[in-house]
């Protein structure tokens, strides 16, 4: 049992949130296998929206790592998390996140910001005709953990003239 921050002991939306994110970050535990702790540097902030449509969240790897010494390709870009799974160690400086996550903190919350849609923060998949939040969290880190490329996907340019692992497959 937790501490709650009102007298009724209804959770506040920043502790909704907080267990949404806690459940996605379990799922996402429960399915790698890595002994090195993966960070997420999360926020709610206001993201791009308007009456009709909105900018969910973003989220990416902090940084890319090449021909570490176990690396299974050379010259190829890995994310954080990943390169760090397959080093056998963290790769990233202790106090740093390899992964940054923004979520949209005004989504039905202001009439400029879709109004009556909002993300819906049980555990349940009962989302109904609201956004779930644990579903867009999951596909977001997905992102962060290296579901993503480094190449510009209408140029070709890749990043400092190396391909990322995905461009591989």
């Amino acid at each position: 049992t937790g501490q709650r921050s009102d007298r009724l002991g209804v959770p506040t939306l920043g502790e909704q949130r907080l267990i949404a994110f806690q459940r996605a970050a379990d799922t996402w535990g429960a399915t790698i296998d890595s002994d090195v702790p993966i960070r997420i540097d999360a926020s709610f902030v206001p993201l791009s929206c308007n009456a009709t449509s909105a900018v969910l969240g973003a989220a990416g790897a902090t940084e890319v790592w090449a021909n570490f010494p176990t690396a299974p390709r050379t010259n190829t870009w890995y994310p954080a998390a990943l390169a760090a799974k397959l080093a056998g160690e963290d790769l990233t400086d202790p106090g740093d996140a390899h992964i940054v996550a923004t979520f949209n903190s005004q989504l039905g919350l202001t009439p400029t910001c879709v109004p009556g849609l909002t993300f819906y923060l049980g555990l349940d998949n009962n989302a109904g005709a609201q956004i779930d939040l644990v579903t867009v969290l999951l596909h977001e880190i997905a992102h962060g953990l290296g579901f993503q490329s480094f190449t510009d996907d209408e140029t070709g340019l890749t990043l400092l003239g190396r391909p990322s692992i995905w461009d591989h497959y």
